[in-house]
């Protein structure tokens, strides 16, 4: 006698087998979404058989080898590292789409699309870019100075002069500019413990002849010092003014200091530039 072939129920599209499909023990196929289904022996409920679990240095590959892996949930896509959970809450009951572009890094996107309108929610950092003094690349006249402080590199700006750093740099392409940028300035007094400093910021983006500048309007900020003059003071600013950058984009940011705003800028001494980072704002 021949061996029977068992065969298990079957689907050729995407549909979840109902508690009336199945009996206890039994199982089905869906080919269309390449999951196997069975009826939980205690609760009656239907189960994936054999679910995936992701462990430390898995990778997740897509089966038609696209440069995109979608991950599709009914509800709520929670993402957990450790202790530390995010939460996506689509706003529509279709299309919620988790994204992971093939790239190296830790960028991972949520795609709610909802007549036609996608919304981007970043997991990567928010950092674009940093500069330090040494990679000031100043303009021909009224320059911030570069000095040290204990050998640390800084750029000193004066408090009677205008005076102004140049740095460059890339838009990675992770990023969303959709509320503009936000740069940290970190500084420092030279001697003095009170007063403010009226810091600027403007964008160049690098797509017309470099021969002649044409950074965008500034935007400006006043941050207090320090009481202790050697202590960083971060001063924010928010930046919607960033001449049309995009992904991709080379730009050039010009931080000066506006000495001349005697109403806002009322610091004694020099103030000394040790860093800038710009970072995406959503």
């Amino acid at each position: 006698m021949a061996n029977p072939r068992i065969i298990p129920k079957k689907s050729a599209i995407s549909k979840v087998p109902l508690t009336t499909d199945l009996v206890s023990g039994e199982v089905a196929v869906n080919y269309a979404d390449q999951v196997w289904y069975g009826k939980h022996p205690s609760t009656g409920a239907i189960v994936e058989i054999g679910a995936p679990y992701l462990h430390s240095h898995d990778q997740l590959l897509s089966l038609d080898k696209a440069n995109e892996l979608e991950m599709t949930n009914a509800g709520n896509l929670v993402l957990s590292v450790g202790a530390n959970a995010t939460t996506f809450t689509p706003t529509s009951t279709t299309n919620r789409t988790l994204t992971l572009p093939d790239k190296n890094g830790t960028l991972a996107t949520l795609d709610d699309v909802s007549g036609g309108v996608t919304t981007n929610n970043y997991l990567a950092s928010k950092t674009l870019a940093r500069f330090t003094p040494r990679e000031n690349q100043p303009p021909a006249t009224a320059f911030a100075t570069l000095d040290t402080r204990n050998a640390i590199a800084v750029l000193d700006f004066d408090a009677a002069v205008d005076e102004s750093s140049i740095f460059s740099g890339v838009i990675p392409d992770y990023a969303n500019l959709a509320s503009g940028l936000k740069i940290r300035i970190a500084w420092m007094a030279t001697t003095a413990t009170s007063g403010n400093v009226r810091w600027g910021v403007q964008f160049m983006r690098c797509d017309t002849d470099l021969d002649a500048d044409s950074f965008d309007t500034a935007t400006l900020v006043t941050s207090a010092a320090n009481g202790t003059s050697g202590i960083v003071t971060i001063a924010e600013i928010t930046a919607t003014a960033i001449d049309g950058l995009a992904v991709g984009d080379t730009f050039r940011i010009k931080v000066f200091r506006d000495a001349d705003d005697a109403t806002n800028d009322t610091m004694t001494g020099d103030a000394e530039l040790i860093a800038v980072e710009v970072q995406q704002v959503a």
